[in-house]
């Protein structure tokens, strides 16, 4: 089983108390959806740290689980969408008008949408968390789009009933559809500028001199540097994080496991199967690809096809 290996030499006393600590945490916030989801995100992310890989995704799943039923105000688009995506239960598509989830369990609600013009600022920060998700779900189809030419002002009313309108009318629909495609052009700037951009030349989109995308041959190759600074900053941040396991035993001010960084080596792996990255010498880095190779033989990702 993968273990990301600063986890070697944690006492396992203290490994086992923590994770009973958090299902305690989990079993106790019944109520509190978001803290509960917080517990078993912390939950997955030590389980599969320390190899116990059964465990981890069935907190994983779990945690998606508990994420799709909170109110609409309340959903982290995000999280939802990264751990869909790892486990083959959501198709992340990412369009001109917003994001959507479409489930693809019975079990969990059909479709949440998110569009870009909505006061959600969690959808511009995680933006390349997003575009991850949506190439880890094998939704590449919208991606094109979304980071392709910038889109010019629609007219969604026709000009002759336009000119019949009332001035004050006219000038608040003209207003809310520059609104709308200022907002798609500052998400598709984003993302297209977002370190997760770099593995797109695999999927066949290639920089246009603009900074924009445009369709053409896939060059896995071309996504490697990307994807090897990646695991760097990983491997980076779990080094700096060592100190603390020194000190307390393990570590829990830093993420264990990079989600968006499992989905682009995911990504990679269901889409691209046939050129698999160059070797890496960074220990934390080759626990990311085992587990990449583990979570995609144990999820189902038939329908994703």
């Amino acid at each position: 089983m993968a273990r990301l290996p600063v986890t070697t030499s944690w006492p396992q006393d203290q490994i086992s108390r923590r994770l009973a600590f958090l299902k305690q945490c989990i079993d106790r916030l019944g109520s509190s959806q978001m803290s509960k989801a917080h517990a078993q995100t912390q939950a997955a992310e030590l389980a599969l740290a320390v190899g116990s890989g059964k465990d981890g995704r069935d907190y994983l799943e779990k945690t998606f689980e508990t994420l799709v039923k909170l109110p609409i105000p309340d959903l982290l688009p995000a999280p939802i969408a990264l751990f869909g995506a790892i486990l083959g239960k959501a198709k992340v598509c990412v369009a001109m008008d917003g994001l959507t989830i479409e489930s693809r369990d019975w079990k969990t609600p059909a479709l949440k949408t998110f569009p870009w013009t909505a006061p959600t600022p969690l959808l511009e920060k995680g933006i390349g968390a997003l575009l991850a998700a949506a190439l880890a779900s094998k939704s590449v189809e919208g991606v094109p789009a979304v980071l392709g030419p910038l889109p010019e002002v629609p007219s969604d009313v026709p000009e002759e009933e336009r000119r019949r309108m009332p001035e004050e009318e006219r000038r608040r629909i003209e207003e809310e559809e520059r609104r709308r495609v200022w907002q798609a052009r500052r998400v598709m700037l984003l993302a297209a500028n977002s370190p997760e951009a770099g593995i797109l030349p695999a999927f066949g989109l290639r920089r246009n001199h603009d900074g924009m995308f445009q369709t053409g041959r896939p060059e896995p190759k071309e996504a490697w540097p990307t994807l090897l600074a990646r695991e760097e900053e990983y491997a980076a941040r779990i080094r700096l994080a060592q100190q603390e396991g020194r000190l307390f035993g393990i570590i829990r001010s830093v993420p264990l496991i990079d989600w968006p960084l499992l989905c682009l080596e995911l990504a990679l792996q269901r889409n691209v199967p046939a050129s698999p990255p160059p070797e890496t010498s960074e220990p934390s880095a080759k626990f990311i690809r085992e587990l990449v190779n583990e979570l995609g033989s144990a999820t189902s990702i038939r329908s994703m096809a």
